[in-house]
């Protein structure tokens, strides 16, 4: 039988697609997913469905995607005491970071397991929610109705993780705010498209937070910069502001690793890595 703590051991695990910042939030921003859920709730409670025989006949037509609206919906809110809890024991300056590292193993768990991986394809697709529905009511002789709920519970932890990192923890009474709005206004003078500047920060605070050199912590900026999402490099003045408290780095090396013609970085695996990455946020 499936189990998620087996998740980072499974077959599903290495046959896991490949998953980006743009990804998640298409996967795991369930904002309007809960509401035609809850209108579907709402609904079975219609004339239609009143006759108790027909709501709980597995074989009723709609029956799939009722169960599965009512696992979701009743998981919802209930990570929050323990991302409150993260929150306080972890210092300011390290909390984007260590919410980042929580959703993203709880992402990798979650792909390492059947179900996981269904959800990481099918809601790709538009109503792809149904068919999770109905893959999951079908594998009700070989999922375990704790593993069911566990799934539900990461989800929906998941959801809430993205949304916090996007500045949206209020609708959950978290405190968090990633980003000020002044830090994000300062940043999209350097945008080639300035609806993008919270989306292309905060992958630049993943990338450049605890970089113990400046070479390490420069290389996000040049990558932007090669993407294109960047079209005019920020002075040191602004990064030392917005990142001088979370790395190491100094005026001289900064300028000499984002200049035109800066080579260090042409045969540099990692850089190319991040120039596909911010490629991908555009």
């Amino acid at each position: 039988m499936e189990r998620m703590t087996d998740a980072p051991y499974s077959e599903a695990r290495s046959r896991t697609p490949q998953i980006n910042e743009k990804d998640i939030r298409k996967l795991f921003d369930i904002t309007e997913l809960r509401k035609t859920l809850y209108a579907l709730l709402r609904e079975s409670l219609s004339p239609a469905w009143q006759n108790a025989q027909q709501l709980f006949d597995p074989d009723a037509e709609g029956r799939a995607e009722w169960v599965f609206a009512s696992r979701l919906l009743s998981c919802y809110k209930t990570s929050v005491p323990q991302i409150n809890y993260l929150l306080e024991s972890t210092p300011p300056e390290l909390r984007l970071t260590e919410l980042t590292q929580e959703r993203d193993e709880l992402i990798s768990r979650l792909a390492g397991t059947m179900a996981g991986m269904r959800w990481m394809k099918h809601m790709r697709a538009n109503d792809g929610w149904r068919f999770m529905a109905i893959y999951l009511f079908g594998q009700q002789s070989r999922i375990s109705q704790d593993d069911i709920q566990e799934l539900f519970m990461t989800i929906d932890q998941i959801a809430i993780l993205t949304d916090v990192l996007r500045g949206r923890g209020k609708i959950y009474g978290i405190d968090f705010k990633a980003f000020t709005d002044e830090a994000i206004k300062a940043f999209k003078q350097y945008c080639h498209d300035t609806s993008k500047a919270r989306l292309i920060l905060e992958h630049l605070h993943k990338e450049i937070d605890g970089k113990d050199s400046p070479k390490r912590s420069t290389r996000p900026i040049s990558a932007a910069i090669r993407a294109g999402l960047i079209v005019e490099r920020p002075p040191y003045e602004w990064f030392n502001q917005e990142f001088g408290e979370l790395c190491k780095n100094d005026k001289t090396s900064y300028y000499a690793y984002t200049k035109e013609d800066c080579t260090t970085y042409d045969d540099d695996i990692l850089h190319k890595e991040l120039v596909k990455q911010f490629r991908e946020l555009a």
